[in-house]
């Protein structure tokens, strides 16, 4: 685990499959007599705070590098995305209202770990009085922007497992996006490892992903082996900030192999006006703006200042061996900044 909190591996999957594996060992311990270390329980403690963070206000997560339906203990069936139940979990085990949301409640599956003492204490907390506000995890290269029901989720870290791939996709400068409490912009998923090694490096390419694609190449080799990837660029994030007018952030992927360079300026406004992305790159002349839509873009409107955006029918993953259809949108990037907004319609 990294020291803010996140799983090493590159994917908000495996993250949730990590933390209940280190939470209820810790807590079979304590029942047992047994202690973990302060260092455990304090990294314990900040892996619930990430996914406080990192869940949308539909309960659910975005779907950032491979996506296995891993799980450890499961007592009950619900939506693989679904990652609520972890922040009742929280809520009651460490009896602390940051964890309870006022629009989750009490999780069925928090009965099954604490029993009827667990409902009591539940009930005995005051809703979290603090709003969600926005949150870097820069060891992870996660950041993440909230405003009420509006929230994008933009990664931009390194490839896993020391840089050297593991559940990582290529997805740098990419993101998941709720407008309204609504899923505009979502990430394709995995779909499969090894039955199908051609579509397990579809899934995790580049063009598969919410981000640029640069002269039709990966940002990162992916023809090593399923779980590797040679590192082809760095991310470097300049600026995330938050003000009364909205949360911006500005990062830049640099080619390793050349002088290609993508920045991506992303700004969410506090103001009802949906989000900005500004794009541009240099050393290149041939670029395309990849984007897979989600079921609540019926009532978005996409402004791009490069032209118009086509619409096809690509493939999607919510959860692992099944993929099902979902309209992209693709754009070609023009040289200087290319402008995209998306707003809901009045």
């Amino acid at each position: 685990m990294y020291e803010d909190g996140c799983d090493f591996e590159a994917s908000t999957s495996y993250h949730r499959l990590v933390l209940e594996m280190f939470f209820y060992c810790e807590l079979l311990g304590k029942r047992a007599g047994v202690e973990f270390s302060q260092a455990f329980r304090t990294k314990l403690r900040k892996m619930f705070d990430f996914s406080l963070y990192c869940i949308k206000p539909n309960g659910k997560i975005p779907q950032i590098g491979d996506n296995d339906n891993g799980r450890y203990l499961v007592f009950l069936n619900r939506p693989i995305l679904e990652h609520k139940y972890l922040l009742s979990l929280a809520a009651v085990y460490y009896a602390a209202q940051d964890f309870k949301l006022s629009e989750f409640g009490f999780d069925e599956e928090t009965f099954w770990v604490f029993g009827s003492e667990g409902k009591r204490i539940y009930e005995s907390l005051k809703a979290r009085g603090e709003t969600l506000n926005s949150r870097a995890f820069k060891d992870a290269g996660w950041y993440i922007m909230r405003h009420k029901t509006d929230y994008c989720f933009i990664s931009c870290g390194c490839n896993g497992q020391n840089g050297n791939g593991g559940h990582s996709h290529n997805d740098k400068l990419s993101f998941e996006l709720m407008l309204g409490g609504n899923d505009v912009i979502v990430d394709p998923g995995t779909y499969c490892y090894t039955p199908y090694p051609e579509w397990r490096n579809k899934f995790r390419s580049t063009a598969f992903h919410n981000t640029l694609q640069v002269n039709g190449i990966e940002q990162n080799d992916i023809s090593g082996g399923l779980f590797v990837m040679k590192p082809g660029v760095a991310c470097v994030v300049t600026r995330f900030l938050e003000d009364e007018q909205g949360i911006e952030f500005l990062g830049e992927v640099r080619y390793l192999n050349s002088l290609i360079v993508h920045t991506r300026e992303i700004r969410l406004s506090k103001h009802g006006r949906g989000i900005e992305i500004r794009d541009s790159v240099m050393g290149s002349e041939a670029a395309s703006v990849n984007i897979c839509l989600g079921p609540g873009s019926e009532n978005i409107v996409f402004e791009f200042s490069a032209g118009k955006l086509e619409r096809f029918v690509g493939l999607y993953s919510d959860h692992y061996g099944v993929k099902n259809v979902r309209i992209f949108l693709k754009g070609a990037i023009k040289s200087g900044v290319n402008i995209l907004n998306i707003k809901k319609k009045i």
